[in-house]
């Protein structure tokens, strides 16, 4: 219903201004302010100090959009913010690596099959402002998203933000239309560890994706491409450098 919440934060003091400009609440036109996120799934999204930032909200059956996010706000940073790490920092800063997913329910079911390093991105890209959160205690990303051609592009993009950001990405290559969730379903744990283990870093996989491609010279310089806009992004002179050597023994030039 649209009215429900409202009525509820009106009998435990909670006024319905406040409950508006924190984003539960959305004015209408002419109507009383009607409940933001309805007929869904609720995930509390925590900042680092365990606080609440804002909602995610999956959809209950069909509808557009399949997820809705909390309005910016003061609070709610979207960017900034990753689900799930204010619990897996610490085991990311003890094993130095993260698992970075595309939704909440993806990050749940690693949750549950026993990798507690994840993190999921908010219904948006990886930002730069969310590498530069994670690297404070970690070395490597594994990106682990959708097994289809928009979670491989997404799934490089990710692997750029994260390079130039001072990560060492691997990107994970699910089968075909699988998300993690799916894989796990079908598959054990030690299956989902073993894919880990054998994901390729940026260029290398930029290098196997134009050969596979069949376009010859063109594949490879669209490949090179896009390791050389990568590499121009990052701000360290030494680390820079050593890329370019890494870029020039994979592509052979």
């Amino acid at each position: 219903g649209s009215q429900w919440l409202g009525q509820k934060l009106k009998a435990n003091g909670v006024s319905l201004d406040l409950a508006v400009r924190t984003g539960l609440l959305m004015q209408g036109d002419y109507d009383k302010p009607f409940t933001y996120f309805r007929n869904r799934i609720i995930f509390p999204v925590r900042n680092i100090a365990q606080r609440i930032a804002g909602f995610g909200g999956r959809i209950i059956g069909p509808g557009e959009p399949k997820y809705l996010n909390s309005r910016e706000s003061n609070y709610f940073n979207k960017r900034a913010l990753l689900y799930g790490f204010s619990v897996s920092r610490i085991p990311i800063a003890r094993s130095k690596k993260a698992i970075l997913v595309e939704g909440y329910l993806d990050l749940l079911a690693l949750v549950q099959h026993g990798f507690n390093n994840c993190v999921a991105t908010c219904g948006t890209a990886f930002t730069v402002e969310q590498a530069q959160a994670l690297h404070r205690g970690c070395r490597t990303l594994y990106v682990l998203y959708d097994g289809d051609k928009a979670g491989l592009k997404a799934s490089i993009r990710a692997a750029s933000v994260a390079l130039q950001a001072g990560l060492e990405p691997k990107i994970a290559m699910l089968p075909d239309n699988l998300d993690p969730d799916d894989f796990l379903q079908e598959n054990s744990p030690e299956a989902l560890g073993e894919l880990l283990h054998n994901s390729l870093g940026y260029m290398e996989l930029l290098h196997d994706l134009a050969v596979k491609s069949g376009k010859g010279r063109e594949g490879l310089e669209r490949a090179i491409r896009a390791s050389v806009d990568t590499i121009s992004g990052v701000n360290d002179p030494i680390r820079q450098s050593l890329l370019i050597d890494e870029a020039s023994t994979v592509f052979g030039l």
